[in-house]
């Protein structure tokens, strides 16, 4: 289980757990702004903010689990196991 937390008040505050008892691999890794983005189901993304997080890296991605952009967008990967159910994509 994973636990995220985000806080306004008069700065951004975002945090989170990493519940696992094993290694991802794990890298700091940033995405300039404008580095071409490739996604499985979507089309490519030339035009976007720069990204820092926290990422898996593939032969050809950066899996981000823990990430933010410049712009304050946060994102956390967040493990729920039993609770997860994956539906087929549906078009972009």
């Amino acid at each position: 289980m994973c636990t995220a937390i985000n806080e306004r008040c008069t700065r951004h505050i975002f945090g989170r757990t990493l519940d696992l008892e094993c290694s991802l691999g794990e890298h700091v890794v940033i995405t300039p702004r404008r580095a071409p983005l490739e996604f499985l189901h979507l089309p490519k993304k030339n035009e976007h903010p720069a990204i820092i997080g926290a990422a898996h890296l593939t032969s050809s991605a950066a899996l981000y689990y823990d990430a933010m952009n410049e712009e304050g967008l946060c994102a956390a990967a967040l493990s729920f196991p039993l609770e997860c159910k994956y539906l087929p994509p549906t078009g972009s």
